[in-house]
């Protein structure tokens, strides 16, 4: 059993760590430019911005990690960013509309 295991591990490892690789699960379109851009692209864009929002599915692995890459790029490229997050459920949005505007306290 276990030459059978380490044969299919040795068959499958490599297509599966070549299936994580993240140039291959993504593109980038600029709708500016009209075109298909990379990464170190959209972090050269960034330059000249304070604020950036990154939206994405909950339960998407692929996004995941490119939000990954996308954090540690703009870390090498320019100064430590400041990484805030959002877990709330579309149905709490009236709650939390009270709260921001004064309606409501915590």
């Amino acid at each position: 059993m276990k030459i059978v295991l380490l044969s299919f591990l040795s068959i499958c490892l490599p297509v599966i760590l070549s299936a994580q690789s993240t140039d291959a699960n993504y593109k980038v379109y600029d709708v500016k430019k009209q075109k298909t851009v990379t990464l170190p692209d959209v972090i050269k864009d960034l330059k000249e911005y304070d604020v950036v929002f990154f939206g994405e599915d909950h339960n998407d692995s692929i996004g995941h990690m490119l939000e990954a890459e996308f954090f540690k790029s703009m870390s090498t490229a320019y100064f430590k960013p400041v990484l805030t997050m959002e877990m709330f459920y579309t149905d709490t949005q009236a709650v939390i509309d009270d709260y921001l505007s004064g309606v409501i306290s915590e």
